[in-house]
């Protein structure tokens, strides 16, 4: 499945595919490293295989073991000239990608990856499938189908926040297209006069992002979620946390979505570190409170909830969003496991002063996110 209107740019896919890849066969490039060989592509280097595996492999490899079967597994992704041990699941790697991805660089061939031939899924087991299956366990071949479904969410959800009017009984302006409607039943005699009233002023979306170690494995997604959400509707903010709070509104401004994330990469700090969410929420209060906390603000929080910080703290600055924001959502992508349960003291110390508690490993979540935000 494929959306032409999603503006994707001639790697990204390709780069992400391989973090995935690697990932798939034992490997652990997190989040910050997937966006710095993001930003390693963008200085040209895609024009000479040498430096490209080069610079892959010093990126990725922190250790002998990686380093030696980097070569396998690079080989593997971009070329096909190499079988490796891999699970069932694991789809082989599409031969000459390498080929591929050098020509859409140098403007030789299409930026859209070209669809998978055949599906595993069809119909409404497809969509079953597309909705439930945990983002962490999405296969590297329809990763792109998924993120495809997530833009989609993302624009209708900015399209139901950004409407002007809503329904009214009496007063307002009066609404044709619903009066029409009506008349067709009555013979077209339009008895009944439909009005609508302005909504009240649009929410703004405060996103905190964890981008831990721990929650590598949804970040980037989550992470192009907000992107396309914040192209649609303007009232997003967003920020990274992990060690440091991080601000990246303006870097996902940009219109290019590799740029995006380029400028993302290069604006964090504290990839895949610790977390201290009391710490970095106290500085979300202290420097951007004044202008983005008020009762129109809704605050959704990304994250797992492993805290590392000062007991106590988290719940501090949750209590003192809480005053003065409109509601306080939190998604947590360990609930969508059958076992969870919120022990952790980080989470023990939200959850009295969460308005939602809610998954957040499956587009389900995000759809359910959408009719929380919206309605």
């Amino acid at each position: 499945m494929s959306d032409p209107s999603i503006a994707y740019g001639p790697y990204t896919h390709a780069v992400f595919g391989f973090c995935r890849f690697l990932r798939e066969n034992g490997m652990n490039p997190g989040t910050g490293l997937a966006l710095e060989a993001l930003a390693v592509a963008r200085t040209g280097v895609l024009t000479d295989r040498r430096a490209w595996f080069h610079g892959l492999r010093a990126l990725f490899c922190g250790n002998r073991e990686d380093f030696d079967r980097f070569p396998g597994l690079f080989d593997a992704w971009w070329t096909g000239n190499r079988e490796i041990e891999r699970e069932k699941t694991t789809p082989k790697p599409k031969p000459d990608q390498w080929q591929k991805l050098r020509a859409m660089y140098l403007g030789g061939e299409s930026d859209r990856p070209a669809e998978e031939e055949g599906s595993e899924t069809t119909g409404a087991s497809a969509v079953d499938y597309a909705m439930t299956i945990d983002l962490a366990k999405i296969p590297s071949h329809q990763m792109e189908e998924m993120e495809a479904l997530a833009m989609r969410l993302a624009r209708r959800l900015s399209l139901r926040l950004s409407r002007r009017f809503k329904q009214a009984r009496r007063g307002g302006r009066l609404d044709m297209r619903r009066t029409i409607r009506k008349s067709i039943a009555r013979g077209g005699d339009p008895l009944e006069l439909c009005r609508r009233g302005k909504r009240p002023r649009r929410p703004r979306l405060v996103f905190f992002l964890d981008c831990s170690g721990s929650m590598d494995r949804y970040s980037l997604f989550f992470l192009r979620f907000i992107y396309i959400l914040r192209q649609h509707y303007p009232r997003v903010d967003a920020f990274l946390f992990s060690t440091r709070l991080t601000r990246i509104s303006n870097a996902l401004a940009r219109a290019d979505m590799e740029e995006a994330m380029t400028a993302v990469s290069e604006s964090a700090s504290g990839w895949s570190g610790g977390t201290c969410i009391g710490l970095c929420l106290q500085t979300f209060i202290a420097v951007h409170g004044r202008d983005m906390l008020s009762r129109g603000t809704r605050v959704i929080i990304l994250s797992d909830g492993l805290d590392t910080g000062e007991p106590g703290m988290l719940g501090d600055q949750l209590a003192a969003v809480k005053r003065r924001a409109r509601s306080l959502i939190w998604l947590n992508p360990l609930t969508g496991g059958d076992a969870y349960k919120p022990e952790a003291r980080g989470m023990r110390e939200a959850l009295p002063y969460l308005d939602h508690f809610l998954p957040g490993h499956n587009l389900e979540s995000l759809c359910a996110l959408e009719s929380l935000l919206a309605g």
